[in-house]
């Protein structure tokens, strides 16, 4: 069967569309292989703050994509933290340097934006096409379909999320742990006359809501709501409709209760896969099919255009290559890259989670101790800081942060 693409792409979400765009900014003749229809409609927030670099590097292949987004988002003023509805810390950003953080919008709004750039662009999508297995060969990849039609191409990029056939079917493991913090996650709509100031607020034990953690997070056009639960009963009480309009307005002005548009529940989820290729190096996986990461510090979606756009260059080169051995070496760098990165921000963001909800006896002694001399050590306060993003910074000896 002759290749109908270079590149096939597994999945239309936000990945999965950046690795579109890279590919065709590399001139590589791509296809997009999707399980939904076309009109879908996906609710909620989701993963709603895109970092800086990550938009810098997709503007490299589609130039001008990172100011759109930008500006549709909503750039934050700063951040603040409180231990029992005391402030400790708090960082402003100016608004001359407010783009040089990332902005804030729900997932929909950011899928909007690249889907609109891969439309202009032509570049084909297989629209309710679900992928049911596949064959990787020395030549390139065969896509098994629902709909009886094999896609073939030279390389993949699996973007199908966490629970990726892809990966599956290619018999890559996810390694790590399943933490036990549970949360509801509410979606409200911005009120008029009753606009917060566009800050990341986080709470250690708020009191108004008998000790739970809280984080109120602004995108534009809403807030969401993150309430770390401490057992399944908070869960099943408070991510309710009636549950949240009865725990909403005692940390918010109570009109917001009046306008929830999204509830969820999850479980941190601390997963990366073993490996980001395959045996014959045809096939990279990038974002949730290769890492599942605890949300706080934007590091999964933000980490997933990383591997899209460094999975789309990585073919080009290995397609330039001069012969099959230089094309697999090519792969392996990128593929073992992105695994270390994953590994990396996997347990960079586990640290946060630990800080909200110590898992042993010494950082629960740690964070007592930190909480009792916060109010004379900045150390202290910083540390507390990291609960709801983890440690700051990249990877030692690597540029970039994802």
């Amino acid at each position: 069967m002759d290749a109908v693409a270079e590149v096939a792409i597994v999945g239309a979400g936000p990945v999965g569309l950046s690795a579109a765009l890279a590919c065709h900014g590399l001139n590589l003749r791509t296809v997009i292989v999707e399980s939904d229809s076309e009109t879908r409609v996906r609710p909620g927030s989701r993963a709603l703050f895109l970092h800086r670099e990550p938009l810098t590097e997709l503007a490299k292949y589609e130039p001008g994509i990172d100011e759109q987004i930008l500006d549709a988002g909503m750039l934050w003023a700063g951040r603040r933290y409180f231990f029992r509805s005391r402030e400790f810390y708090r960082r402003s950003f100016p608004p001359e340097t407010s783009k040089a953080h990332g902005t804030s919008l729900s997932q929909a709004d950011t899928e909007r934006i690249l889907m609109r750039a891969v439309r202009a662009h032509g570049i084909p999508i297989l629209w309710d096409t679900t992928v049911t297995g596949l064959q990787v060969d020395d030549d390139g990849v065969t896509l098994a379909t629902d709909g009886g039609k094999d896609v073939r191409a030279r390389y993949a990029i699996a973007c199908d999320g966490a629970r990726s056939v892809i990966r599956k079917a290619l018999g890559i493991n996810m390694t790590g742990e399943n933490l036990d913090s549970r949360w509801v996650i509410v979606d409200v709509g911005e009120i008029e006359g009753a606009a917060l100031a566009p800050e990341l607020s986080f709470h250690y034990e708020h009191p108004a809501l008998d000790g739970l953690n809280v984080l109120l997070l602004p995108f534009r056009g809403g807030w969401r709501i993150d309430v770390q639960c401490k057992t399944q009963a908070d869960i099943d009480r408070m991510s309710t409709p009636e549950g949240v309009r009865q725990w909403l307005p005692k940390i918010m002005d109570p009109r917001y209760a009046d306008d929830i548009r999204w509830i969820s529940t999850y479980r941190f989820n601390k997963l990366a896969a073993e490996r980001f290729t395959d045996e014959k190096r045809r096939v990279l996986l990038a974002g949730e099919a290769g890492h599942l990461f605890p949300p706080f510090g934007g590091r999964g979606l933000n980490s997933g255009i990383i591997d899209a756009t460094h999975a789309a260059r990585a073919i080009a080169n290995a397609l330039a290559a001069p012969n099959a051995a230089a094309a697999r070496a090519i792969i392996d760098e990128v593929a073992l890259d992105r695994a270390d990165a994953a590994l990396f921000n996997m347990e960079a963001a586990a640290i946060g989670v630990r800080i909200m909800a110590p898992d042993s006896l010494w950082t629960k002694l740690k964070r007592e101790a930190a909480v009792a001399v916060m109010p004379w050590s900045k150390r202290a306060r910083y540390w507390l800081s990291l609960g709801p993003n983890g440690i700051v910074g990249g990877r030692p000896g690597k540029a970039g942060i994802y």
